[in-house]
């Protein structure tokens, strides 16, 4: 093959090379390449594969974030493109741009571009570009807002999908559909949609795509209070995540060792020198590889006990805590409790939105952070409810006057920008004494107690004695 007898050949083979060259991370070399396979075609640029290699160059300008060569290069391939030999070609060259248009945070521009060239595929019966029209149509109207839209050309492009074969592009749709729940704060729905789409990449082995949709089907759960749903598929998520990062690792270390033994076959002593060098380097970056592993296993392990909204303990940490007094070397002999309910919280999130009242609950926690002792715990039991367990203050004296400055700082004003709202508390006070079933017969007479002051008018405390639980 030469450049100047089958240039277009000679240009599809050096794209090939710069997509390679991208994928390893080179992505200046890709760039090169693909310039310098534009100037190659000369006249023969003004054609499909003139086409080809400016898209290619748009797309990786998007990825780069440069986003005027990216127009620059798309600009250049639609006046190729306005010939009518290339009739097919208008429609791949909008779905680039279009997708420019959203990473750029042009909505507007990024529906108009989507929307034309859905029109092109339909009316030149492109039905391989079709789907992937649909799926940034469909993640533009997400990010505009108009989320029914957005899932009834969610299900257009999955029908066209069915053509092409390609799961990717379902897998994205079926994310777009369960994004447009999250934002609409249909938690259920939403992960009605993410496991249809887990089911559709397991079927292909997509493992990129059931990494992702265990991730936001993590996040979701946590936010639907599913919170051992939520650790069950973070957990497959994480797995997931180690064993690509060792199998990358491993590659990455298996071709460095090649290239070296090769090298150190066909060099001089000097070139043993550099060897070592390069040895060197290569165990920091394992060093680094396995620190980066024990980092995500870590923080794994904080967000299993942590709630992911305010920071302070979560239901496990609670668990974790009771279990640890119970069989402890030196246990405690009594704990006490402060079971804590928002009062006027709901009117909060009514009146002003579900954003005013997370900012209410990261508030709210803040404050009781602040009450409480080290070695005590803190825990937000699920919505506007927390928790206050202690194996210092267990006297009921101690306690009360733990609620009451518990309510004196719930019931101080908040505000959030121009927003001021205020909240109180009902507070259930409970003292039990260390046994096999601590942490049942604590949540039960503390419960009793919080319903008791709500019943007696809100905003107010209630002490459940031991004496009265019954077992």
């Amino acid at each position: 093959m030469d450049p100047k007898t089958d240039p277009e050949g000679w240009v599809e083979m050096m794209t090939v090379k710069a997509v390679c060259s991208y994928s390893l991370g080179n992505h200046t070399q890709a760039d090169e390449t693909l310039n310098e396979a534009y100037n190659i075609l000369g006249p023969a640029s003004y054609s499909g594969a003139g086409i080809e290699v400016l898209s290619i160059l748009a797309i990786l300008a998007r990825y780069s974030e440069t986003y005027d060569k990216a127009y620059e290069y798309l600009d250049q391939a639609m006046r190729i493109a306005e010939d009518p030999r290339f009739h097919f070609e208008p429609a791949r060259i909008l779905q680039v741009k279009s997708r420019a248009d959203l990473d750029s945070g042009d909505i507007s521009a990024a529906l108009t571009s989507a929307q034309e060239c859905i029109i092109q595929c339909i009316e030149h019966r492109n039905r391989l570009v079709l789907p992937y029209a649909y799926e940034v149509f469909c993640a533009a109207l997400v990010a505009s807002g108009e989320f029914e839209e957005a899932r009834f050309n969610a299900e257009k492009g999955i029908a066209a999908a069915v053509f092409t074969e390609d799961t990717r592009v379902t897998c994205q749709l079926h994310y777009e559909i369960g994004k447009s729940y999250l934002k609409e704060h249909k938690p259920d729905l939403a992960i009605a949609a993410f496991n249809t789409g887990l089911s559709q990449a397991k079927a292909v082995d997509y493992h990129l795509w059931i990494r992702n949709f265990h991730l936001q089907l993590s996040r979701t759960h946590e936010l639907n209070g599913a919170y051992k749903e939520a650790l069950d598929h973070l957990k497959i998520y994480t797995d997931m995540q180690a064993e690509q990062f060792n199998r990358e690792a491993q590659r990455q270390s298996n071709e460095l060792r090649s290239q070296l033994e090769l090298q150190l076959a066909r060099r001089s002593a000097t070139y043993e020198r550099q060897l070592r060098d390069q040895s060197q380097t290569l165990n920091k970056e394992l060093v680094h590889a396995n620190s980066a592993l024990r980092d995500l296993n870590e923080q794994m392990q904080f967000n299993s006990l942590h709630d992911a909204l305010t920071g302070v303990g979560n239901r496990r940490m609670m668990q974790r805590f009771f279990r640890e007094t119970v069989y402890s070397d030196t246990p405690a002999t009594a704990v006490g409790a402060l079971l804590i309910d928002l009062d006027g919280f709901k009117k909060v999130n009514d009146d002003f939105g579900h954003d005013i009242g997370d900012e209410v609950i990261v508030a709210i926690s803040t404050r009781l952070q602040n009450l409480v002792r080290e070695g005590e715990l803190l825990a937000r039991m699920g919505g506007d409810e927390f928790l206050i367990a202690s194996l210092q203050r267990t006297t009921p004296s101690k306690l009360q006057e733990l609620a009451e400055t518990v309510i004196r700082d719930v019931n101080r004003p908040i505000r959030t920008g121009e927003i001021v709202v205020s909240v109180g508390a009902s507070v259930g006070i409970s003292v039990c004494p260390v046994a096999a079933d601590l942490e049942r017969k604590l949540l039960t007479t503390a419960d009793a107690a919080m319903y008791r002051a709500k019943h007696a008018g809100r905003n107010q405390t209630s002490m459940q004695p031991v004496s009265d639980f019954a077992p």
